[in-house]
């Protein structure tokens, strides 16, 4: 028997429906943000319910900011800071996040940065800016500063949840 298009389209539908009925959520998202970027689908073929998948939003895919920050693997300093700073303003519904809030939760997750100022200057001197000060209370150097992730910080962290999943799969193959 010879399949059209149509048929193997639907016989490669019925896997991937098969391969991710057996997943939670979280990792259904990880294995279909690896397979658009695997497979470069981009445009109006990418769309389900009208939202590109590399743009849905990572809400309720991580329970804790420990599963966010080990599905990201964060490599730098900065980067460690970045993942945690979009756990507190966008998973966590923060409007802005203070250098001390982010380095106790790194801390607590066993991965405190040795100077959390200098991280997060580093974001802000990225071009695009990743990281940008909001505020600042007294006139000292150490006077307390808050800060806000920007919407290319926020698309930094979507390409490390990205790489991570695509990195887990590619041990698969």
């Amino acid at each position: 028997m010879v399949l059209n298009d149509q048929d193997l389209e639907l016989e490669a539908m019925g896997a991937i429906k098969g391969a991710l009925s057996k997943l939670d959520e979280p990792a259904q998202c990880r294995v279909l943000r690896w397979a658009v970027d695997r497979y470069r689908v981009t445009g109006q073929s990418a769309k389900s319910n009208g939202t590109l998948i590399d743009d849905a939003p990572v809400d309720n895919a991580f329970d804790t900011v420990a599963d966010l920050y080990h599905a990201a693997n964060p490599t730098t300093d900065g980067e460690k800071a970045l993942v945690v700073a979009y756990w507190a303003q966008e998973l966590q519904g923060g409007k802005e996040f203070t250098s001390q809030a982010v380095n106790a939760e790194l801390k607590g997750l066993g991965h405190g940065v040795g100077n959390i100022t200098s991280a997060l200057s580093d974001l802000m001197t990225k071009k695009p800016h990743l990281v940008i000060q909001t505020h600042k209370s007294g006139t000292s150097q150490q006077a307390r500063k808050k800060y806000k992730v920007t919407d290319a910080g926020i698309r930094r962290v979507k390409e490390m949840l990205n790489q991570g999943a695509a990195d887990e799969l590619g041990k698969v193959e």
